[in-house]
């Protein structure tokens, strides 16, 4: 018998043993015609032939194991990766689904595969898709879009879309791997960043048009009430000039509203103890409360200071009482808490940085009737606070968002329906220092100023207010010098400094601007009463031009009332701190 036909060599492996003796001798012959030399050859080459064909087991055996556990590897970093991934035919029908993506959409794996990825995009997106997936088939390499997917809630959800071509079973690239990638944080921050950059925008456009706004407002208040306050009219002329101030007045109000949202309103900033600045404020608070509220105030001594202006706070936590109260049933439940708070790293990623470092919160807690998710959404909204009358009731949270802002601060909110709203005003927090002077109170009422007898520098650029302000400073009795800029300002200094008593300075001035003529000023003669009146929001410079040494700020327009009540402050001492 043939040795072939003996082993079932196949032809391959008849190959192997050529390597080693040539076929006819082997192949050819019996096995019963081999000499015992040739048979002994014979039993060495068929050992060396099958411990190989082992070894080639054993490696294929190995290759399998590899391939399995890349397998394995290759379905856990799949299923299993922080990133979301869709396997998708020619159609944008999914395949394979990982766990990221099907928690993106909410829903079981099971009920994803099968389904058009379409089913999970609004219509828009849905073509965008469309259109991408058609350049790859196209040749494009690779596709990139952004695009909402719908969870199972119907909330949707910012994600980016990475589209490569992926072969099927035969290998084809037939198939599309879609990454899907969840930019919803980043959509949010550059919506910020956007809204940012819309405000600032909006906040110089505001800052630019009141001031020339409130120059106007100022001519026509100081005109009115010189007549008002000159010769006897008659009663109907009388009430119209009254009707224009009442106008007037109301409308410098609303941009002092308008600046607030801006924050570019002017705030009088003090230092003063926490605990301190709650018990001052208390009684005023108590005021807004009903009785039947439960009320508990929670202060923790931190021995900390806050660098604000107390009237402007105050008629926030008014407000925020307010709201609270109409919140809540007649017997709810109100806490008032002071206390620190260290930056976490969600302050940090949403308020970038506490100037000093630590907080100290200022929060409002009460058990109403709270708010959804949607009404949460809208709360600094500028409409707000309408009712359905249209009768504004109380200071709206972007005007309060504002106010906030010229704090280096910011105010969060978290409500839950039918549990109730919690209000928190987050302020820079200062180690503890002396309480410093208050700077003039304009909300206090003084008499009229009594000018008589003394002289007054007004350096005033626009001609039309600066004779509307004359007439009124000599209706109060001063003998007015009048300069067109800081550099005329400053030669009439020279020239009757024996003689000036107060100097009034606009900021904003061509040739030499206000801060330049208040620092030369300051530098000839630091005696001198000097005071700020200006229609251009100064909120973040005011505090500078205290510690320039000013004796006193009005904002215009304003009245002789409140003229006359800065006059009187700056003839007098600060009223100190309690």
């Amino acid at each position: 018998m043939k040795l072939v036909e003996q082993f079932h060599l196949e032809p391959s492996l008849i190959e192997e043993i050529e390597v080693f003796s040539p076929p006819s001798k082997y192949f050819q012959d019996n096995i019963s015609d081999l000499s015992p030399e040739e048979t002994q050859t014979l039993v060495n080459l068929l050992n060396k032939y099958f411990l190989k064909t082992k070894l080639r087991e054993e490696s294929l055996e190995y290759m399998q194991q590899q391939y399995e556990m890349a397998q394995r590897k290759y379905v856990d970093l799949f299923y299993f990766s922080p990133t979301g991934y869709f396997i998708l035919d020619r159609d944008g029908q999914i395949l394979e689904s990982n766990l990221t993506a099907t928690n993106l959409l909410g829903y079981p794996n099971s009920a994803i595969v099968g389904k058009r990825i379409n089913n999970f995009l609004p219509p828009t997106d849905g073509q965008i898709l469309k259109n991408h997936l058609k350049l790859l088939f196209n040749g494009e390499r690779k596709t990139i879009c952004e695009v909402s997917l719908i969870h199972k809630n119907l909330n949707q959800r910012d994600v980016q879309l990475e589209c490569i071509l992926w072969p099927d079973e035969m290998g084809e690239l037939s198939r599309i791997r879609t990454a899907v990638i969840d930019i919803s944080e980043r959509k949010s921050l550059e919506s910020q960043v956007a809204s940012q950059a819309k405000m600032e925008a909006i906040d110089s456009l505001v800052g630019s048009i009141a001031h020339d706004f409130n120059n106007i407002l100022h001519s026509i208040i100081s005109n009115t009430e010189y007549l008002v306050h000159g010769e006897e009219l008659s009663e109907d002329v009388d009430n119209h000039l009254k009707r224009i101030l009442d106008l007037s007045s109301r409308a410098a109000e609303s941009i002092t509203q308008l600046l607030e949202i801006g924050s570019q309103a002017a705030t009088q900033k003090i230092y003063i103890e926490g605990q301190n600045f709650i018990e001052k404020i208390k009684p005023t608070l108590e005021a807004f409360i009903p009785d039947l509220v439960d009320v508990e105030w929670r202060l923790q001594d931190e021995s900390l200071s806050l660098n604000l202006d107390i009237e402007q706070i105050q008629i926030i936590l008014i407000n925020v009482i307010m709201n609270s109260v109409n919140a809540m049933p007649k017997e709810g439940a109100l806490t008032i808490d002071l206390y620190r708070e260290r930056p976490s790293s969600i302050n940090k990623k949403k308020f970038p940085a506490s100037p000093t470092g630590d907080w100290l919160v200022v929060r409002v807690t009460d058990n109403g009737i709270g708010m959804s998710p949607e009404k949460l959404s809208k709360l600094f909204d500028p409409n707000f606070d309408i009712d359905k009358s249209g009768k504004r009731r109380r200071l709206n949270l972007l005007r309060a968002r504002g106010i906030m802002n010229q704090h280096d601060g910011h105010i969060e909110v978290d409500s839950t329906l039918n549990v109730g709203t919690s209000v928190r005003l987050y302020f820079p927090a200062h180690e503890l220092v002396q309480p410093n002077y208050l700077p003039p109170s304009q909300g206090e009422k003084h008499n009229r100023f009594d000018g008589r007898g003394m002289t007054l520098l007004l350096v005033e650029d626009e001609i039309s207010v600066g004779e509307s302000f004359r007439e009124i400073l000599e209706f109060l009795g001063f003998k007015v010098i009048m300069a067109n800029n800081g550099k005329n300002g400053l030669d009439l200094f020279n020239e009757f400094s024996c003689e000036i008593d107060l100097i009034i300075t606009d900021l904003l001035m061509p040739e030499m601007d206000g801060e330049t003529f208040l620092k030369t000023i300051r530098e000839m003669n630091s005696e001198v009463k000097i005071i700020v009146a200006s229609g251009n929001p100064i909120s973040k410079k005011i505090n500078d031009l205290y510690q320039w040494g000013i004796s006193g700020f009005v904002q215009k327009p304003f009245t002789i009332q409140t003229i006359s009540t800065v006059f009187n402050d700056a003839f007098c001492k600060f009223q100190e701190v309690s």
